[in-house]
């Protein structure tokens, strides 16, 4: 079995049926549903969100390795929202996605848990392509796309919704790799002082 990614201050889990609640909350925030398309902006009631923590539940074992995951704040415990990988609409495509309670906005945490799940999906499932895709006033969301390194390449309409469409390819995310590995004990010793006994950290 194939461990979910977690990072320094976040982890993942599958889905529960205590959920509930906390999707509830999350899907009817409307600072959280701003950019998603427009039926889905008037928010969900219990029996919307029962559906969609039953569908979370039972996507692994339809799409073996994706999902949806319960991102939870390792220094409280609390569950934030969800990230995931999973197929985007009906194509084959592997879209990567989040949706966080704002109290947990502005820390880093959707870069941070969205970079290990992208090397995830490349090194662990081997996907030969990850995509992303946003409203196009969600300029916080490009952001995240951006840093975590996938590449805007069109405009596209996904959801009934135009938006941009962002990609990156297991070719690209390897090269990156190499290159970074490359460069990266030159950096380090570049960065030691005379004093610094603090051992290098593992390459990936």
């Amino acid at each position: 079995m194939i461990s979910l990614p977690s990072s320094e201050r976040l982890s993942l889990r599958a889905f529960c049926p205590t959920d509930v609640e906390m999707i509830f909350r999350l899907h009817n925030d409307p600072d959280v549903m701003r950019y998603m398309p427009a039926g889905a902006r008037s928010g969900i009631d219990r029996t919307t969100a029962e559906a969609f923590v039953s569908r979370a539940m039972t996507y692994p074992e339809k799409h073996p390795g994706i999902g949806f995951w319960v991102t939870i704040e390792r220094a409280s415990g609390n569950p934030l929202g969800w990230t995931c990988l999973k197929l985007l609409g009906q194509t084959q495509e592997i879209e990567i996605g989040y949706r966080y309670l704002p109290s947990f906005w502005s820390k880093g945490y959707c870069t941070e848990i969205s970079r290990r799940v992208l090397a995830y999906g490349f090194e662990s499932l081997a996907l030969p392509r990850i995509v992303g895709i946003t409203q196009h006033g969600n300029l916080a969301s490009q952001r995240v796309l951006e840093k975590i390194g996938l590449i805007y390449e069109r405009d596209a309409q996904f959801y009934n919704s135009d938006v941009r469409y962002y990609a990156l390819s297991l070719e690209d995310w390897c090269a990156r790799r190499k290159a970074t590995n490359r460069l990266a004990p030159a950096a380090r010793v570049s960065r030691r002082t005379a004093t610094d006994t603090t051992p290098d950290p593992a390459c990936c």
